[in-house]
Order: structure tokens, then C-alpha cells, then sequence
């Protein structure tokens, strides 16, 4: 009876998965691909102030193997916001840091309450600055999972998700940080706030 479950459940995935390569098959469905499902989520408030000079703050750490499927920034607080520039992502191990977003990142001056910064693309493109002033629509080039980060961490050394950004005066705001993300090989692979 066992080699017959197997038999039928061998059939009916590759059935699944051939129809899945033909052009009727809506690749944005949630049941197109088998790791679409959410991830888990993490989230970090940081305050940033100005500076003088480019700046990082260390947002997430990362552990092992991990697939990053969406990172977004949101404005809690803009008590003053009148410079903040190159707003961009990264990933640190103390040694090298491979970039997540493109570093020449957008200019948030002026950003209001609800305003966000999303990763909407590759390393070489810059995050998108969603102002709240105004209603705003981005086409991502991600899609929606299906384009993830995978994040290795180093081995014996902490690994950062971080932000980094440049402002030399006049900066007083809060941003919440999330994070959707999943493991590899049950958990040996985790992203916590810093």
C-alpha cells in the first residue's frame, strides 16, 4: 500500500509541477512556488540624529543561512527631518560588507509621518523613498518572494543587517524596521533585532 501513496504522490507532484511551466499557470499565484508562504518576521525601532558624516546603525543579526524575502523601513517619529541622504542597506561582518541596496540611496528630507523605504530590487538599486505626503505607487522589480536575498552569515562572527545613511544637521526621527525572512535546515538560521 506504502508504494503505492508514493506512486500517486510522485504523480501528482509531477503533474503540479508541469503545469507550473506552462503559460496558463499564473506564476503570482500563492501556490506557484513552494517557498511563497510567509516568512518570519522581525522588527527593529532605531532613532537616528544628525551627524556631520556618513553613519551606520546596526539593525538586524544575522545567524547562518538565511533567505531575506522583503526588508521596509517606516517613519514612527519625523519631530525634524530636513536632511537625511544616501539611505541605503547593507551587510557587515566586521571584515567585508556586501551591500543590499545601491549606497547612492535616496534623499528623505522632508519625510512625514508614515512615509516608508522599501528594498525593491537588486544590490545596484537604490531603496525606494515612499513620502507620506502624498498617495505613492512603486513597481517593484521584485516579485514578491520569488526573488529573495540569501544571506550566509560568517562563522563565529556576528553579521549585521545595517543601515546607513549621511546628515549633518537637523535629523531627529524614528524608523521601524521588518524584516520577513526564513531559515534553511530547520533553525540554524536566524535574523533578531540588534
Amino acid at each position: 500500500m506504502s508504494g503505492l501513496i508514493d506512486a500517486t504522490f510522485a504523480a501528482s507532484y509531477k503533474n503540479a509541477r508541469a503545469r507550473s511551466m506552462t503559460a496558463e499557470f499564473d506564476t503570482n499565484s500563492p501556490n506557484c512556488y513552494n517557498v511563497r508562504s510567509p516568512g518570519r518576521i522581525t522588527e527593529k525601532l532605531v532613532t537616528l540624529t544628525a551627524s556631520g558624516n556618513p553613519v551606520f546603525t546596526n539593525l538586524f543579526i544575522v545567524t547562518g543561512l538565511v533567505r531575506l524575502n522583503d526588508i521596509i523601513g517606516i517613519f514612527m517619529d519625523v519631530t525634524n527631518v530636513v536632511d537625511i541622504e544616501n539611505v541605503s542597506l547593507d551587510t557587515t561582518d566586521a571584515g567585508v560588507s556586501p551591500p543590499l541596496t545601491l549606497a547612492a540611496g535616496p534623499v528623505c528630507d522632508g519625510a512625514t509621518l508614515g512615509s516608508s523605504l522599501v528594498k525593491i530590487g537588486a544590490a545596484d538599486v537604490a531603496l525606494a523613498f515612499m513620502n507620506g505626503d502624498q498617495v505613492r505607487v512603486e513597481e517593484t522589480t521584485k516579485r514578491q518572494n520569488l526573488d529573495p536575498i540569501l544571506i550566509n552569515a560568517k562563522y563565529g562572527t556576528t553579521t549585521y543587517i545595517r543601515l546607513l545613511y549621511k546628515s549633518v544637521a537637523n535629523l531627529n526621527c524614528q524608523i521601524r524596521f521588518q524584516a520577513e525572512w526564513r531559515s534553511y535546515c530547520g533553525s540554524t538560521g536566524l535574523v533578531v533585532p540588534a
